[in-house]
């Protein structure tokens, strides 16, 4: 169940964890893994487990339904360094993507047909229509043709690869949170500008689940390079 799954797999860690017998514990929750480090740590404090440290990773946001995977594939390309597509007018996705939120309060599967019926974002539904019709690889080679005109292109098929664990981990990541009530380190990636959730959205967020203390630490890199360069990877190691 897309709506219980990280619950259920945080009572599965903190099992594995209260079996292990250890008295304090650091949880350490990369991107969507923030996620799941702050349900165990939840549910270990509840145990009466003492948590000596919960660092979140540049840890990500949804909190939103969101049922259109162009929608999700629009979400997931700043974080890879791609420029969003554009419907010519200046109209950007994350605008629609707002007046989607407010009328609909979610995100349906027929965005493009509810953009289309708007006289603002008409052009923008066309762009969808248009990106709908094509096949998922046509529109990964579509979303990198820009960054190849500029030299610093991404493989495509290596960002499927990319996406297809983001996707997932979006589509698991949608039920609600119960919060921490404890201090907590927040690594942030300070090139992270994800479309709908850039650094000050995702502070923000987590502010309000985490009812403690929270020491905001910048990291240098994006969301990926950040822990997948390896001088950027030594850097937050070392605050490990």
């Amino acid at each position: 169940d897309e709506k219980t799954a990280v619950s259920a797999l945080a009572d599965d860690y903190t099992g594995l964890i209260m079996n292990s017998g250890c008295d304090a514990v650091q949880l350490i929750g990369y991107s969507f893994g923030g996620w799941l480090a702050t349900q165990c740590a939840v549910r270990l404090v509840e145990a009466g487990k003492e948590i000596s440290d919960l660092v979140l990773i540049d840890p990500q946001t949804v909190p939103w339904e969101i049922d259109n995977e162009l929608i999700t594939e629009m979400m997931f390309l700043p974080n890879a360094g791609i420029s969003l597509p554009t419907d010519g007018t200046g109209t950007d996705a994350e605008s629609a993507f707002a007046y989607l939120l407010e009328k609909c309060g979610r995100i349906p599967e027929n965005a493009a047909e509810i953009l289309a019926e708007s006289e603002r974002f008409a052009d923008f539904g066309g762009l969808m229509a248009r990106l709908e019709k094509m096949t998922r690889e046509e529109r990964f080679e579509f979303y990198t043709s820009g960054a190849k005109n500029s030299g610093s292109a991404p493989a495509a098929d290596m960002l499927m690869s990319l996406y297809g664990l983001f996707s997932s981990t979006t589509r698991y990541t949608k039920g609600d949170m119960e919060p921490y009530f404890g201090d907590v380190r927040y690594i942030n990636a300070a090139d992270t500008e994800g479309l709908f959730f850039g650094s000050d959205k995702n502070i923000s967020y987590w502010s309000d689940i985490c009812i403690g203390d929270m020491e905001i630490i910048q990291a240098k890199g994006g969301h990926f390079t950040s822990v997948a360069d390896p001088e950027n990877a030594s850097a937050i190691a070392e605050l490990l």
